[in-house]
């Protein structure tokens, strides 16, 4: 099956790339929009995307390996990011993270691998909302605490 955007999104992609200068700036909207379509940045997608924006495949990983944000394999259901700067770990970070991981590992026994999978990012820009997370990279959330946690658990399927 080849890579391509679907209609919606080659329509998007057309539109954006008319406001930048050159192809190559429209990279991370692009990657961005690719990892929103197909999950995750396989070598096909990045390879697509170069196409797309007739730029070497190499400068596109440069990017895709740069940025935090763009993801090279499959995810779990729901992955929760969580803020590791100063801020946030004066805030209760630490035990919340290992809190969460404790939960993934018991969701894992339960139903199995893959549903939730729990990092650590160098920082949300939420310093005054700690300690803060970021669920599957679209939405993030404040003054965590564990209740929060279990509704976020509790949005797993099934």
């Amino acid at each position: 099956m080849a890579i391509t955007f679907n209609k919606e999104n080659l329509l998007l992609f057309k539109s954006r790339l008319e406001t930048y200068e050159s192809k190559e700036s429209a990279v991370l909207p692009t990657l961005a929009l690719a990892q929103k379509q197909f999950g995750y940045l396989s070598d096909e997608v990045i390879k697509y995307v170069a196409q797309l924006l007739e730029m070497p495949e190499a400068r596109v990983l440069e990017v895709v390996s740069f940025y935090s944000m763009f993801r090279t394999k499959p995810t779990a259901k729901i992955e929760i990011a969580f803020c590791s700067n100063l801020t946030c770990q004066m805030k209760g970070m630490e035990a919340l993270k290992h809190y969460a991981r404790e939960r993934a590992r018991e969701i894992a026994r339960m139903r199995g691998e893959g549903l939730v999978e729990v990092i650590e990012v160098a920082c949300l820009g939420s310093c005054d909302q700690g300690p803060a997370i970021m669920v599957n990279r679209e939405r993030q959330v404040g003054g965590v605490t564990k209740e929060a946690l279990e509704q976020i658990f509790a949005q797993l399927p099934g």
